[in-house]
């Protein structure tokens, strides 16, 4: 199993976790958990290493709480992570998150949660996050030491998902990233704005699950095929020249009966052996190509994930993975260090003022590049050049 380290703590959960919203039932399309074997599938994720348990108040009838409380009980605490849910649709009154929050404990029989999220935030349930004084309620429970870390898991638009971001200092968010939802659900956007306020991204629906049942909905096939599709076109541009990627990308992508899509996703594997064999030609890696653009135009206040993957012809999410794999850090993390040492020359070389350095340097506002500064180098930029000056 591998796992991860959250913002460089020695919290480490499994890269996996086990969700607990499709539990096995007593009764086909029932919600009565059967205990046994949903015990026995619990008991076989420890054995392969997973440590992440997510669960939630109206999961299978508002039965889950009880099951993993019990499911989990006989394991040492700290040896897993638990996650629950504010079910912020049923709360008015400061006295009912007493209430329910005090019953999820009971629940999962535990005296803490280590991540806890408001569930399904939207816009209007962001306005009830608000209007209830819900994150106040819960950074008091956070303060208190029962819960670990606050988050929320959101579904709407990313112009919401921004907004939601500023109002408040979350510990994390979860998000529906899938092939599909990437672009149909704008999940890259998303994921982006979590990327730009600092926020660790844990992900749901990563196989979107309803569709890889047998008796799936009809255009299941099909929605399939475009993950492979989509899985295949990042490896062959990351893989091959850029013509030679486009062109090959395109006769995969071409409309066509499935029996034809599938023997063009099998000309792709193939195009990629052939790539992968010793002899191949060399090509330098996406990793470095990304580096050198951004050394080049980090002061660019477009430049980004999305930009530098569009100028490479490679997704988002490749790109992310191979970059942070080779460099350690995130691309907005190389982006943000580059802008802040060059602020830092200008700050303490010149006499320019913070708000047309932060300008000069790629931020969009002088806000945001104090909030980016403070977090670097745990001083403000005012500050810098305070300390330098006699």
């Amino acid at each position: 199993m591998e796992y991860r380290s959250y913002r460089d703590t020695d919290c480490r959960p499994s890269l996996l976790g086990l969700g607990c919203m499709r539990l096995p039932t007593l009764e086909p399309g029932g919600t009565a958990i059967d205990y046994a074997r949903a015990g026995a599938l619990v008991d076989e994720a420890v054995r392969g290493g997973i440590t992440y348990f997510d669960v939630a108040y109206p999961y299978h009838g508002g039965g889950a709480e009880k099951f993993i409380g019990a499911a989990l009980e006989k394991y040492p605490r700290e040896s897993f992570y638990l996650a629950t849910k504010m079910p912020l649709w049923k709360l008015e009154t400061q006295e009912d998150m007493e209430q329910v929050f005090n019953e999820q404990l009971a629940n999962c029989r535990v005296d803490y949660f280590d991540f806890y999220l408001c569930h399904a935030v939207d816009a209007e349930r962001f306005e009830k996050i608000r209007r209830i004084g819900a994150f106040e309620f819960l950074a008091r429970k956070k303060a208190e030491g029962k819960i670990r870390r606050l988050g929320f898991s959101f579904h709407d638009k990313p112009a919401v998902l921004r907004a939601i971001c500023a109002a408040y200092p979350w510990d994390f968010a979860q998000l529906q990233l899938n092939y599909l939802d990437w672009t149909v659900q704008r999940a890259r956007e998303q994921y982006e704005i979590l990327q730009e306020y600092g926020l660790p991204c844990i992900v749901m629906e990563r196989l979107y699950t309803e569709y890889l049942y047998a008796g799936a909905p009809a255009g299941t096939e099909a929605m399939r095929q475009s993950a492979v599709d989509n899985l295949l076109a990042d490896a062959l541009r990351a893989a091959l020249p850029e013509a030679r990627a486009a062109q090959e990308v395109r006769a995969l992508t071409a409309a066509g009966p499935p029996h034809a899509q599938r023997r063009q996703a099998q000309h792709a594997l193939a195009v990629l052996v052939q790539a992968a064999a010793p002899g191949a030609e060399d090509k330098e890696p996406v990793a470095v190509r990304a580096k050198r653009i951004i050394d080049e135009n980090f002061a660019d206040p477009m430049m980004g994930l999305y930009l530098v993957s569009e100028q490479l012809n490679v997704s988002n999410s490749y790109l992310s993975t191979t970059f942070k794999a080779t460099y350690g850090v995130s691309i907005i993390q190389y982006i943000n260090r580059l802008r802040v040492d060059q602020a830092k020359s200008l700050i303490l070389n010149t006499d320019m003022n913070i708000k047309d350095i932060a300008q000069t340097v790629g931020f969009s506002s002088d806000i945001n590049f104090i909030r980016v500064f403070k977090k670097l180098e745990n001083r403000t930029p005012t500050t810098l050049r305070r300390e330098s000056r006699p």
